[in-house]
């Protein structure tokens, strides 16, 4: 059995792909074949491992506490604590790869699909998921 999170499978796979929510099934699918050992993968596992970055497991509320003003942190929790792990992991990349600000943006992001999808409803008050532009 091969053993890849899902995350190292599609930045070694699919680089370049943004995925979106709606494709999320259709990639994983392919994910568990490739960890079945039913497909093959575009690199053998050992140059995988030697190009993927080991950060050190962070907590979204260190995320939070390190990166949003005080006043925002109430709602910026509650975003991300319906957010998808998916969406949780790409923010932890980009926190551990010290861009602050994309994490910022990339709250805006899962605000935006949440209330798409309706879990959430975006208020007059929110600061996260406004268009500003």
């Amino acid at each position: 059995m091969n053993k890849m999170t899902f995350a190292e499978w599609m930045k070694i796979n699919y680089p370049n792909e943004i995925l979106l929510e709606n494709e999320y099934d259709e990639y994983h699918n392919e994910y568990i074949e490739y960890i079945n050992g039913t497909i093959e993968s575009n690199l053998d596992i050992k140059d995988i491992l030697k190009d993927i970055k080991h950060y050190k497991p962070v907590s979204i509320k260190k995320i939070v506490n390190d990166v949003i003003r005080k006043d925002l942190r109430a709602e910026a929790m509650t975003i991300l604590s319906i957010a998808s792990p998916f969406r949780i992991n790409e923010l932890t990349r980009y926190y551990n790869e010290g861009k602050e600000n994309i994490v910022c943006m990339h709250i805006d992001t899962i605000k935006e699909e949440l209330v798409f999808y309706k879990l959430m409803e975006q208020k007059e008050t929110d600061t996260f998921g406004k268009k500003y532009f």
